[in-house]
């Protein structure tokens, strides 16, 4: 059986415009009238009544939760319909929008490839300039030295500059 949906306003006496602070004034008159010490000879129905008035109070008195029986308050007593936003926006999801699965991984291998593609890319095109740098044909003659001179301080200019005249030549192959 559905519960009856309680009309918290009914119930602290005050109007549904009412302010914070007429809330707050309600609550605090109606605990006094109510509060169970008051009253030792009929404690379990004025428990009952002042747990129903404190629902009430904390119901009303955070704006978030006054909010959302607000809007239950409008369609319950005052007999508006709902919009259609309030049942399909969710503040946490704000930003998030759902996908099919198939969508989401064709998106994610999208953008792998992608990924890869520039990887990719970027080697062929550090590769061409290197090649390129290449192609250029140049004639190298190096002499080599097979003589004393070539030791852990060896230099090519030493060599050059010793006078030594058993150089072969050698020609780069590229």
């Amino acid at each position: 059986m559905a519960q009856k949906f309680k009309d918290y306003y009914d119930i602290l006496g005050i109007p549904f415009s009412a302010s914070e602070a007429e809330i707050k004034l309600a609550y605090r008159k109606m605990a006094r009238l109510l509060h169970p010490d008051m009253h030792p000879e009929d404690a379990e129905s004025y428990t009952a009544k002042f747990q129903e008035i404190t629902e009430a109070y904390e119901a009303l008195s955070d704006n978030y939760k006054k909010e959302i029986y607000d809007q239950q308050y409008r369609f319950n007593v005052l007999g508006e319909r709902p919009e259609l936003e309030a049942y399909y926006y969710e503040p946490q999801y704000e930003y998030q929008a759902y996908q099919p699965p198939v969508e989401s991984k064709r998106k994610t291998y999208a953008s792998y490839a992608t990924i890869l593609l520039m990887v990719f890319y970027f080697i062929r095109m550090v590769s061409g300039s290197i090649s390129a740098a290449t192609d250029t044909k140049h004639d190298y003659n190096l002499p080599i030295s097979t003589g004393v001179q070539q030791n852990a301080f060896f230099t090519p200019k030493d060599t050059l500059n010793s006078g030594t005249t058993n150089t072969n030549e050698i020609k780069r192959p590229w």
